[in-house]
């Protein structure tokens, strides 16, 4: 049984779904354009992880004394760009991707986020969320 979710939650697993989906057309392109494609796939997997990652240790420092989640944020910061960091060399060196695409690819989440915010803007649905 899936417990109840809050709004926030919801709205960042509706942000990851969109950029997982983005994933599935570009498997189909993996044999003919490689370094594309897995620039691509590379950047989003790390996006979503870093932006899950993100939400997670907000929720973590929300509850805590100001000095303390002063302390937690600045961690959780330089720990999340260190992965970040360590991930991406990882990944060019062995992978050698195209690094524009995966470059794009770290934005993903960025991207999902502007345009699920001018698809609810376009349909009205932004004024329903909030009203939740």
């Amino acid at each position: 049984m899936l417990k109840n979710r809050t709004r926030t939650e919801r709205y960042r697993n509706r942000i990851l779904i969109i950029v997982c989906l983005t994933n599935i057309p570009v498997v189909f392109f993996l044999p003919t354009i490689y370094g594309q494609a897995v620039g691509w796939i590379a950047g989003t997997i790390a996006s979503s992880v870093n932006f899950w990652w993100l939400s997670h240790n907000v929720m973590n420092v929300l509850g805590r004394e100001a000095n303390d989640s002063k302390l937690a944020s600045y961690k959780f910061f330089y720990f999340r760009y260190l992965f970040l960091a360590i991930y991406s060399v990882l990944i060019v060196v062995t992978l050698k991707p195209d690094i524009l695409a995966y470059g794009l690819g770290l934005v993903s989440v960025q991207l999902a986020i502007y345009g699920n915010y001018l698809y609810e803007l376009v349909n009205g649905t932004e004024n329903k969320r909030d009203a939740e």
